[in-house]
């Protein structure tokens, strides 16, 4: 524990949530990061991250104007929640149902910690992404979805081909980009493209089975 390192209580606060923060690297995620000795699951801290670099580098390809700045935020705390959740898989249909309220109360607990405005600037900012309503918000979400899509081609499909994941759930997901992105969404298909091309989507969507609710914490 990090203690008496200020007197200052709303430095303390905020030192308290980075120390937190540590546990986000402990999230396991089901996209695999490649290595040369085999793939290894991706942690949530890991993701925040690459994802705010993503938006950094991929913020021309918006559909409408941003403050990217904005966007990287939202991207760096919006799986904070998961130090408490853990992760719920995009295709989890069961553990996505209860996953807004869950997530929702982990935000309040965790960001409420923070000093004023903070906590509220931050806790805004985490809804503002959840309700995908403002152009950040929704192009923040395509970098979110696309990033798992690159993983998974590049680890020849180890997590669709590890839960049965169908091309008609993968499809959806692409969807979903394209209505946030157009060009992200061209960047998506060619995704599935190649990925059924190299055999490691299955374009069976019999193959798709339920999956139980992922809550690593």
């Amino acid at each position: 524990m990090i203690e008496h390192l200020t007197d200052d209580p709303k430095l303390a606060a905020c030192l308290k949530v980075l120390e937190q923060a540590e546990g986000l690297k402990l999230v396991e995620r089901r996209s695999y990061v490649p290595g040369s000795e085999g793939p290894r699951p991706e942690n949530a801290a890991e993701h925040s991250w690459h994802a705010a670099l993503a938006a950094l580098l991929l913020a021309d390809t918006a559909d409408e104007p941003i403050d990217v700045g904005r966007v990287i935020q939202m991207l760096l705390i919006h799986d904070l929640v998961e130090i408490e959740t853990g992760d719920v898989f995009v295709f989890d249909e069961a553990g996505q149902a209860e996953r807004f309220e869950n997530e929702s109360a982990a935000a309040e607990r965790i960001f409420r910690q923070l000093p004023e405005p903070m906590a509220h600037r931050l806790l805004d900012l985490w809804h503002e992404f959840e309700a995908k309503q403002t152009p950040e918000s929704r192009f923040a979400k395509a970098v979110d979805r696309l990033l798992p899509q690159l993983m998974h081609l590049q680890t020849e499909g180890k997590t669709w081909r590890d839960h049965g994941v169908s091309i008609r759930q993968v499809k959806q997901i692409q969807k979903t980009i394209s209505q946030r992105s157009a060009e992200l969404g061209k960047i998506s298909q060619q995704v599935v493209n190649q990925a059924t091309s190299r055999g490691h989507l299955s374009t069976n969507a019999d193959l798709a089975e339920p999956l139980q609710p992922t809550q690593t914490a």
